[in-house]
């Protein structure tokens, strides 16, 4: 009889090692699993344009379809992607009537550092709803209500595609992640109810600047998402 040690017999042996490896592997898939899309309150692939080219569709389902103002799709990260130039070309995505917990994804791509070129913005409103996020030179900051923190400034690259995500809980944490991994904690809400909101626009038509730059695959959860999540959005491409 083959054995190991004991009265231990090798096939015994052989079926408990596969089952800790099958245990393990399976394991590691459930923390890249992708997300729900049921999930999503909105979802822009920047993949077409409809309506002879002045909407970009919503995704989700949930009918929040982008106007855009001239912009042309070129090459993305995933499929194509929006071009951003400036001249008052943002894309008006309505009313989200939307609240923490939320979460934004999106991939951009820009070699321009100019200041407060603003990223996710309510369009108009009062000053003090939150969440809206700019870059401002190689940082991402957020909107608090009344002064911008800093979310992300480590390994911020020009003329490179990286993702950002932002994950708004409903304690008024704000978590800031590039590229999968997380950087700065600060205190934000997120209020984007009741007000039309932008990507890529000024806020009032005044404040801010408009992005200038590429970006792709823009996702809106009503939802935080944990770490691993956001890796499994990363990883995606």
């Amino acid at each position: 009889m083959n054995r190991i040690t004991g009265d231990f017999p090798m096939n015994r042996f052989l079926t408990a090692t596969m089952l800790i490896l099958a245990i393990a592997v399976n394991l590691n898939c459930s923390e890249q699993k992708p997300v729900p899309d049921q999930a999503l309150a909105a979802y822009w692939k920047f993949d077409e344009l409809t309506q002879n080219n002045r909407m970009t569709p919503d995704t989700s389902g949930n009918g929040h379809d982008g106007l855009v103002h001239g912009q042309s799709l070129v090459k993305g990260i995933d499929g194509r992607a929006m071009q951003f130039e400036g001249y008052d070309q943002i894309v008006e995505v309505g009313d989200l009537g939307l609240k923490a917990p939320t979460t934004l994804s999106f991939w951009v791509k820009t070699n321009d550092v100019f200041h407060d070129r603003r990223l996710f913005s309510q369009m108009e409103g009062s000053e003090n709803q939150s969440g809206a996020l700019r870059f401002d030179g190689t940082q991402v900051e957020v909107w608090d209500g009344s002064t911008w923190q800093v979310l992300i400034d480590h390994n911020v690259r020009i003329n490179t595609w990286i993702h950002v995500a932002v994950v708004y809980d409903e304690n008024g944490k704000t978590y800031g992640f590039l590229n999968g991994e997380r950087q700065h904690l600060v205190r934000s809400g997120f209020d984007f109810t009741g007000v039309r909101a932008a990507i890529g626009g000024k806020f009032q038509g005044t404040t801010g600047n408009e992005y200038i730059g590429l970006m792709d695959d823009f996702r809106v959860y009503g939802k935080t998402l944990n770490e691993n999540e956001i890796k499994s959005l990363y990883s995606l491409q």
